[in-house]
């Protein structure tokens, strides 16, 4: 369905093509009459009472299902959008505007660009329905969409009684058109002739001004909507996970990594999914600025586990609220956020299997003896153990700082609150025991109650060390309650001074961002491009690698408390986009390959 649905309006050209859904569930309606109907285009939870014994087709299964909604200003902001992002990339690139204007003008025939176009996803049943609404405000404006965009692609759209029009052949649904808009689902339900106006109801997504918004909501927290939506939601997560498979250029373990990232992702989805009050995502590029921001905003329902995460937010001070960022950054961020029983589970679960990849190639490696096998693996459990006890302590309190030197190399330096990082002093005692090159020098310095060492960078990044960094060794500071790492030119020093400032008091500001942060990605994109050679998706890499070269390469994030909800913002500065703008013109040159 999702794939015609693309083929109607631009939104769901640009952002549902990789959709697809099933055709599992079928509405009784035959489409002759109006008759009665229990679906609402808002997707508000109806109130029928959960199914019992076999599913009736057409019967909600879960009553309390959130609402979701995503609506587009219109078709003709968004091709200028589009055009101006690709205006940034080199001139081979933007000769490719016209192919992509071309592919995208056929599925806006017979569309008023002028005008906002809607999709809902129906969550009521076990499989997602959805409703596109795309203006047609004129019979003329019909004709056209029927016999020029709707015909050519197979669909026949036959009158039922009214404006209701039955679709058939390439795809089987209805379409209804009322006060303009030409709202199309595969079942009836979700039309019926009482609908109100598709766009009346998203005037204040409109008002954001934003290119694309798209806004979850739940309106319900009585007895039993909570679990509703769990088990709702379990169906589709399961669904999701069984979709992943292992990549041929994958190992097993870097498989189990992935898939417990994916399920990590899925706790935090469920978590909205069931718990929020309100979730919403507004996307524009401000094309004067050559910018694109990602507004985000978050309100949990009362009385949940996601309430009681938010109000924990600031309940700690920041260790490193008082240092200051470098001059001339490639990387800063700061975090100080509570981890709660989920988030404490599924790091204890992505750590587990990256801990098992570790030990797997330490066993496989060929340059060690069977002595320094044992020495790097104890070395990896201590590691381990001490990222799952400070995951128990319910609280992730970091910061990086990186910045760019005038030789070339860059600078780094790290910190983090650990339960008790004095356990980072054994593994380095291990250290010369675990392979050959491998060193490290105890107590070399201190600052406060911070005593600083010195190692030899891993086998493993040591060459990337020196290429990036301009050395091979890092310092390590340790305490029981902080955790140090500086690499670089000036990084003891740096390192010194961060910690000197860090223990200066500052009070909690309630309003400062949990999470902050920017990358320039050219250095870094480089870098990984370097080290992962042929492996991976070299071809997009090396489109990174060139659009950042340009520079304006930056993003950023800020994620506040606001009294009960989060706000975030993302932003992308020029040279990003112009990496977006060069994956646009990729794509239109593989449209001939197709």
């Amino acid at each position: 369905m999702i794939r015609f649905l693309c083929s109607t309006a631009l939104v769901a050209a640009v952002l549902l093509s990789g959709l697809s859904t099933s055709a599992q569930e079928k509405s009784t309606s035959t489409g002759k009459g109006e008759g009665k109907s229990t679906g609402r285009i808002t997707l508000t939870a109806a109130k029928a009472a959960p199914a019992k014994g076999p599913l009736v087709l057409g019967t909600p299964t879960d009553p309390h299902a959130p609402t979701m909604r995503l609506v587009v200003s219109n078709a003709n902001e968004l091709m200028s959008d589009f055009q101006a992002t690709m205006k940034l990339c080199s001139p081979a690139d933007f000769k490719q505007w016209p192919e992509l204007e071309k592919y995208l003008d056929v599925f806006l025939i017979g569309v008023d660009r002028t005008l906002p176009a809607r999709l809902d996803t129906i969550t009521t049943h076990p499989i997602d329905r959805y409703v596109l609404s795309v203006p047609v405000p004129s019979d003329t404006m019909l004709t056209r969409f029927r016999r020029e965009n709707l015909d050519p692609l197979g669909i026949t759209a036959t009158r039922q009684a009214g404006q209701l029009w039955k679709l058939t052949n390439a795809f089987t649904g209805f379409m209804r058109v009322k006060e303009g808009y030409a709202s199309i689902a595969e079942y009836k339900d979700d039309i019926p002739l009482q609908m109100p106006n598709p766009i009346g109801q998203v005037a204040n997504l409109l008002a954001m001004k934003a290119d694309v918004v798209f806004e979850g909501t739940n309106v319900d927290n009585v007895a039993g909507a909570l679990e509703s939506r769990r088990a709702s939601y379990g169906i589709r997560r399961k669904d999701a996970l069984a979709k992943l498979k292992k990549k041929d250029n994958e190992t097993a373990d870097e498989f189990a990594i992935r898939k417990e990232i994916a399920s990590a992702n899925a706790d935090e989805a469920e978590r909205l999914y069931v718990e929020a009050k309100l979730a919403l995502m507004a996307a524009t590029i401000d094309s004067p600025q050559h910018q694109g921001r990602l507004t985000l905003q978050t309100i949990p329902l009362a009385n949940t586990a996601f309430e009681a995460s938010v109000k924990r937010i600031h309940e700690k001070l920041d260790r490193f609220a008082a240092i200051e960022p470098f001059g001339n950054p490639i990387l800063s961020g700061r975090i100080n956020l509570p981890l709660d029983e989920m988030r404490i589970a599924y790091i204890q679960k992505i750590t587990a299997a990256m801990k098992t990849r570790s030990l797997n190639q330490i066993e496989a490696e060929k340059d060690r003896s069977a002595d320094e096998k044992a020495v790097a693996k104890k070395i990896v459990e201590l590691f381990y153990a001490m990222v799952d006890d400070g995951a128990k302590s319910e609280l992730l309190n970091g910061f990086v700082e990186s910045r760019s030197n005038a030789s070339g190399k860059n600078t780094l330096i790290w910190g983090v609150v650990p339960k008790d990082g004095n356990v980072v002093v054994e593994m380095l005692e291990l250290l010369p025991k675990s392979g050959k090159g491998n060193s490290a020098e105890l107590n070399v310095d201190s600052e406060g109650d911070v005593k600083i060492h010195k190692m030899m960078m891993p086998a493993g990044v040591r060459a990337d060390a020196k290429s990036f960094f301009g050395e091979e060794t890092a310092y390590v500071g340790t305490s029981k309650d902080s955790l140090w790492l500086a690499i670089g030119e000036d990084g003891l020093k740096d390192l010194k001074g961060a910690i000197k400032k860090s223990a200066e008091a500052k009070d909690a500001d309630p309003k400062a961002p949990f999470l902050n942060g920017m990358i320039k990605l050219g250095p870094w994109t480089e870098l990984l491009h370097k080290r992962w050679g042929t492996t991976g998706n070299v071809k997009v890499r090396e489109r990174a690698v060139a659009a950042f070269k340009g520079g304006d390469d930056i993003l950023t994030i800020q994620m506040t408390r606001d009294e009960e909800k989060i706000d975030g913002m993302i932003k992308l500065m020029p040279g990003v986009l112009r990496f977006i703008g060069s994956s646009m013109a990729e794509f239109t040159r593989n449209l001939d390959k197709k």
